[in-house]
């Protein structure tokens, strides 16, 4: 967690669309989505923070649909169970933020909409055009597997790192490996699969 963070924030977010189910509020997923929240905020991966975002957003209407076929009973105590998670978190996210590990960090800043996510002066916006000049050089075959890791810094995007890794054939194998599991989802309705596509 400590040398990646995007890599640590990345895996419990994988781990709680593994665990939490999509039909129906269960005590257990709550208390997943909370520890995942904190986890996550503990990293400091922006990028975690957006992908927990979308989990969340995809869990929540999901389980709010099925309660509603169930009746305005259980819709009810669906949508208690949601707030009542979302207060929970906020209040440990807040507990969270003023500890110690936080107090000089500029990313909490960044979460909590202080501080721009994506500044003038981003070194990822070079390390991107710096990756698109070398996949242009070698289009087809890449640079061989593990070349980003030879990189001072990658272009911290998958799709590019796949491209100069294994060259065209990699990004589309890639790119075909992520449509076809979420057309196999989606013919198995099978919601969790989907969520972690999408993340």
């Amino acid at each position: 967690f400590a040398r990646n963070p995007n890599g640590g924030a990345f895996l419990l977010i994988a781990l709680c669309c593994s665990l939490i189910v999509f039909d129906r509020v269960r005590g257990l997923d709550l208390v997943v989505l909370g520890v995942t929240a904190l986890g996550v905020l503990a990293t400091l991966s922006r990028g975690g923070a957006l992908l927990l975002a979308f989990v969340v957003c995809c869990y929540t209407p999901c389980v709010v649909r099925s309660a509603a076929r169930r009746g305005v009973r259980v819709l009810v105590t669906r949508v208690a169970a949601l707030l009542l998670l979302g207060a929970g978190t906020y209040f440990g996210i807040t507990r969270l933020i003023s500890q110690r590990m936080f107090a000089s960090g500029s990313r909490i800043g960044m979460l909590s909409g202080k501080q721009e996510i994506v500044g003038p002066r981003e070194s990822r916006i070079g390390l991107v055009a710096e990756s698109w000049a070398l996949v242009q050089q070698a289009p087809m075959l890449g640079y061989g597997s593990g070349f980003t890791y030879t990189m001072g810094q990658g272009p911290h995007n998958i799709y590019l790192s796949r491209w100069l890794d294994n060259g065209l054939a990699g990004f589309v194998s890639y790119v075909w490996l992520l449509a076809a599991a979420c057309l196999t989802f989606r013919r198995r309705r099978y919601a969790p699969g989907l969520v972690f596509i999408g993340a």
